[in-house]
């Protein structure tokens, strides 16, 4: 290259050539939607989980808010370290809060170790702590116990809880992408469990449940046309991870289906069926694991059950750990 000349910058993906259904799609694709909400969103609703804690002292709040920093960096790690993007985090009163990202055609594989990162690190924490932590009765059962034991307790509680296989919980959504999001009826029945599940719940003195278990059956409908639309496409038609890669014909396809599963003519159908695009190629392009990454997931998860479990008999008992 001779001096003064300047290199080309790289080509990017343009509509040329498209059909107007397959630019549209492609724009949708394409587009990046602010999925953490600001800041604003993060302080707003961390201030509204504080004062709908009920009955919590000012310590007990502080280690639960810390308990569930944990988890949710945990999660945020994961997702930058796979390349995610628009990163955010905001608390859910009464529930606890939640990590976001987004990544067009993410594998399975790393929406699964996205959700163990967030348990994982805390039951491995709490490992940790649990050397020096005071065991036994007095832990366990006290009004008040140690800080460092209600340190343990919760790290191992909480994140116990969250890897239990019912959406919306981590556990949850692991065994949704990695099991049973591979075929559409094993992934709606998957749904139709965990709404009978929190519903059950709900109905035995945690009435809060009502309140997810009402959004999932909401939402089942759509989650089936969306689940059956994608494994359509998938039979016919194979689709690259990466939006700006896909064709004509995959785009075009892909916005006819989004647009063939909306049955309203609202004024905001546009954007219906633009977040409808991006859920089917969400689905339809995210990579399988393999049998051997199936399997060692599902060890790793089986592994940080056990070992929370573990921690709480070992806190409660007053087993000596070596």
């Amino acid at each position: 290259m001779s001096q003064g000349e300047l290199a080309a910058p790289p080509a990017l993906p343009t509509d040329a050539g498209l059909s107007p259904n397959a630019a549209l799609a492609r724009a949708a694709l394409m587009t990046r939607s602010k999925t953490g909400g600001g800041a604003w969103l993060l302080i707003v609703s961390f201030v509204l989980f504080t004062v709908t804690m009920p009955g919590s002292g000012v310590r007990d709040l502080i280690v639960l808010i810390l308990v569930v920093l944990v988890h949710e960096g945990g999660h945020l790690l994961g997702m930058r370290a796979f390349g995610f993007t628009d990163l955010g985090m905001f608390f859910l009163p009464f529930f606890g809060a939640a990590a976001t990202g987004e990544k067009r055609g993410a594998t399975a594989c790393e929406h699964a170790i996205v959700s163990l990162l967030g348990p994982l690190p805390g039951i491995l924490l709490a490992l940790l702590l649990l050397c020096f932590a005071e065991k036994g009765e007095a832990a366990w059962h006290g009004d008040s116990p140690p800080l460092l034991s209600q340190i343990v307790m919760l790290l191992s509680g909480l994140n116990l809880l969250n890897l239990l296989p019912i959406l919306p919980l981590d556990g949850g959504r692991f065994f949704e992408v990695l099991v049973f999001g591979r075929r559409p009826m094993l992934d709606i029945a998957f749904r139709v469990v965990a709404i009978l599940a929190l519903a059950w719940l709900a109905a035995h003195g945690i009435t809060i449940l009502y309140v997810p278990a009402g959004l999932f059956a909401l939402t089942l409908p759509r989650h089936a046309r969306v689940a059956f639309l994608a494994a359509r496409l998938g039979r016919t038609r194979r689709y690259a991870a990466d939006p700006a890669a896909l064709g004509d014909d995959e785009l075009r396809a892909l916005w006819e289906a989004a647009d063939g599963a909306i049955a309203w003519n609202a004024g905001d159908r546009k954007r219906v069926v633009v977040a409808t695009v991006c859920r089917i190629f969400d689905r339809v392009a995210r990579q399988p694991a393999s049998f051997w990454q199936t399997a060692g997931l599902l060890l790793l998860w089986a592994f940080a059950l056990v070992l929370g479990v573990a921690e709480l008999l070992v806190l409660a008992v007053g087993w000596p750990l070596r």
